[in-house]
């Protein structure tokens, strides 16, 4: 995680690591979240980490931070997400 200046994954410990990225290379490091939200509701494991994401733990350090949710047929053992959202993200971020 060091060296890396952008990082997407699903919530969990090892997106965690994103607070040994390098801040000073003079650019910002992004991070893509994929967390739990509304939609969740449906599966009583993922309501339990509904919006429980990082932006939380790290709010106020230089991340350009940004989430995606989970869409609603996911489950705890399977997780989907938009990929119209993950390619509008993307582009925000590189442009």
């Amino acid at each position: 995680f060091r060296s890396a200046m952008s990082v997407i994954g699903c919530h969990g410990t090892g997106l965690a690591n994103m607070v040994w990225m390098d801040h000073t290379t003079g650019e910002t490091p992004k991070i893509v979240e994929f967390t739990a939200g509304p939609n969740s509701r449906n599966d009583p494991n993922l309501k339990h980490h509904t919006f429980r994401n990082y932006i939380w733990n790290y709010w106020g350090m230089p991340y350009d931070y940004n989430h995606i949710l989970y869409t609603p047929n996911s489950t705890d053992a399977r997780l989907f997400i938009d990929l119209e959202i993950l390619d509008s993200v993307l582009d925000k971020i590189w442009g």
